[in-house]
């Protein structure tokens, strides 16, 4: 490509820019009014916001937990009821009881920042709305709760149908007169 000569027309006529037509007024045809008949939609339409979410204490978690298995293990009396529940709530080592653990460990607070609390329990909202590693730990929670009562099934079976031992002793030994 040439380029012109110096001291030409080119070069002296500045570069013209060309705008596009300017934007139709309000009172054209193509100007949408955006408020409806009423007017502005007020901020009492919107709905409320929800409470703040009251988070559980290490103590609330171990209560519901122990309930839950205990309601899972099939405890048959009472006795066996407290001593689970004196054994679990108390912990395995004396200086680790669970509920000042998870206190200390924050888990009532790292739940309430994933909605679940006092005020707010997981499946109010949809288990759609649980973050997915909550929805993985339930669905594997679900799956060790039906192990577990399939194995507690094939014990049963296994227990009514062993032999039962003589009253006297074994089988092999003769009675002693």
């Amino acid at each position: 490509m040439q380029q012109p000569p110096v001291g030409t027309a080119a070069e002296a006529e500045p570069a013209v820019l060309r705008f596009p037509d300017p934007a139709p007024s309000s009172t054209d045809e193509g100007f949408q009014n955006l408020e409806d008949d009423k007017g502005e939609a007020s901020f009492s339409d919107l709905p409320p916001e929800p409470p703040p979410i009251e988070p559980f204490t290490g103590a609330d978690l171990v209560q519901g937990a122990t309930w839950m298995l205990i309601l899972g293990l099939r405890l048959q009396t009472q006795e066996e009821v407290e001593a689970f529940t004196r054994a679990f709530q108390g912990g395995v080592l004396p200086m680790l009881p669970p509920a000042p653990v998870l206190d200390a460990l924050k888990v009532g607070e790292a739940l309430a920042a994933y909605g679940i609390g006092k005020n707010r329990l997981p499946l109010q909202g949809g288990v759609e709305h649980l973050p997915p590693w909550l929805r993985i730990l339930l669905g594997a929670g679900v799956m060790a709760m039906s192990v577990y009562g399939g194995m507690r099934a094939v014990q049963e079976i296994r227990a009514r149908s062993a032999p039962n031992p003589p009253a006297g002793g074994s089988a092999d030994e003769p009675a002693q007169a």
